[in-house]
């Protein structure tokens, strides 16, 4: 038989059956956002920056035939907590590369290392940054390009980033991360993109 009163107690329950609702919904939004905001589109640890300037540090796009120009590089630890990048002590930290406006065409790479090592550590050497620390790399081109000869007349693009070492793990062998970071040598044209560790292609000009 039905209870004729059961309405009136449904009613009388009604606001807490649509608090409960509400609460549940409430936590799942709650997560579905925290997911959102930490998936694998995160915040990068590092961000990488490349300024081009005159002789005297003044930036600037344009240059004359065979007037010294000066790339600094910046790597910026954008975290609160110290961070670490593994490099080699055999070749530089970082390196830069200078291209023909709109094609991989290298025309300058450096710092060009010095003679190989001998023996390296397979471990790597941390390069070890502070929280919110900025480290910057200079290098000064006097436009002499890969030939020996002076760079001819015309619009040009550059980029650098850090040289990362991955020491061996899991049965890899141990190499040169050239995927995140700078190549220690000529970079190839899938090499040029810009990464956390790479910055984006800067334009000049040399007149």
């Amino acid at each position: 038989m039905v209870d004729p009163g059961w309405p009136m107690r449904l009613l009388s329950r009604l606001p807490a059956i649509l608090l409960c609702v509400g609460l549940l919904l409430g936590n799942t939004q709650c997560q579905q956002g925290n997911s959102s905001s930490s998936g694998s589109g995160g915040s990068a640890t590092f961000v990488t920056s490349m300024a081009v300037e005159n002789a005297n540090g003044i930036p600037t796009t344009s240059f004359a035939s065979g007037e010294s120009i000066q790339f600094v590089l910046s790597v910026r630890n954008r975290t609160d907590m110290p961070q670490t990048i593994t490099s080699q002590v055999c070749v530089s930290q970082f390196d830069t590369a200078v291209v023909t406006a709109g094609t991989a065409n290298v025309v300058f790479n450096g710092p060009v290392p010095g003679m190989q090592c001998m023996a390296i550590s397979l471990d790597g050497v941390p390069m070890s940054f502070a929280a919110n620390e900025t480290k910057t790399f200079t290098v000064i081109w006097n436009q002499t390009d890969l030939a020996g000869g002076l760079a001819v007349p015309g619009n040009y693009e550059v980029m650098g980033g850090v040289v990362c070492w991955n020491p061996p793990s899991n049965g890899s062998p141990a190499g040169y991360d050239t995927v995140n970071c700078m190549a220690p040598s000529v970079p190839a044209p899938q090499e040029l993109t810009p990464t956390q560790y790479r910055s984006a292609l800067v334009a000049f000009t040399i007149q």
